[in-house]
């Protein structure tokens, strides 16, 4: 049985999820650059952009190649073994998270891919902190768009370069803006 580690959830649970969407971003500093959407057709043209999807899939390969090339110790060994039954487990969770994404969607208008989007990215922010709470020194991007969501805005793209890197480090996020709304 996977030990799933729900703070986290249960901090986004508490959240006003998409609350301040559309409005400008008062939450704490961001340990990166931004860009500030202001338009649903902006929010649709980013979360469809294939920068955007190849910004998230490096983050989740930067994690997963972290794990399988450091090991720090043995407890994260045997849970990267485990990966996919974690995501799953993970994934459990999501539903009343996907509602609200789903309900926004509808209420705005805004393109249906925020539902997908905004899954995968409560999933990577669950999958970073499930191998960050057994070794900190793995490399974390989306544990740091945390305060975005909390603050009722979510992330939606991003412009700039992505580079792929072999040293077990995380997205130059000083390469680019991520946007969001």
């Amino acid at each position: 049985m996977i030990k799933k580690d729900l703070t986290i959830l249960e901090k986004i649970y508490g959240f006003k999820l998409f609350a301040n969407c559309g409005t400008p971003f008062k939450g704490e500093q961001l340990p990166f650059y931004y860009k500030q959407l202001n338009s649903i057709e902006q929010v649709g043209l980013a979360l469809n952009s294939p920068t955007w999807e190849s910004f998230e899939l490096e983050g989740l390969n930067t994690l997963r190649f972290y794990l399988n090339n450091f090991p720090r110790n043995k407890q994260q060994i045997e849970e990267a073994t485990l990966w996919n039954k974690i995501v799953v487990s993970y994934k459990e969770e999501l539903p009343s998270l996907e509602l609200q994404a789903k309900q926004f969607s509808e209420r705005t208008g805004i393109d249906s891919t925020i539902v997908y989007s905004f899954r995968w990215m409560i999933l990577l922010m669950c999958m970073e902190n499930h191998f960050y709470k057994i070794n900190p020194k793995i490399p974390t991007l989306f544990l740091n768009m945390l305060p975005i969501y909390e603050a009722g805005h979510i992330t939606c793209g991003w412009q700039g370069l992505i580079e792929r890197n072999a040293d077990g480090k995380s997205i130059d996020i000083s390469k680019g803006l991520l946007l969001i709304y």
